[in-house]
């Protein structure tokens, strides 16, 4: 879902495959044109899908809301890229 790379003074945490996550709502709005049994099976393997990514995410997702908040954040890259994700560099609180 994440990588999440740890050093002495930030933390890195890159969404690499946060593209996908938009793929996958497009990829919900065309099986709506697919007849209904094979259209429903891909809407809930989709909807599936969401719902590990943000399960997965949503501890990761109030890390960088409370950083945000601080004010300790650097946000680099795209969310619709694969080559240049979607970056977020958070620095430590000394204490």
């Amino acid at each position: 879902m994440h990588k999440r790379i740890e050093t002495n003074d930030d933390v890195t945490i890159i969404f690499k495959y946060y593209p996908l996550f938009y793929l996958c709502f497009i990829g919900l709005l065309i099986s709506e044109f697919f007849p209904p049994t094979i259209g429903g099976i891909i809407s809930i393997a989709i909807t599936l899908l969401f719902s590990i990514y943000i399960l997965g995410n949503i501890k990761v997702w109030f890390e960088i809301r409370k950083a945000m908040k601080v004010g300790d954040v650097k946000i680099s890259g795209s969310k619709f890229s694969f080559s240049n994700p979607l970056t977020f560099v958070i620095k430590k609180q000394q204490k």
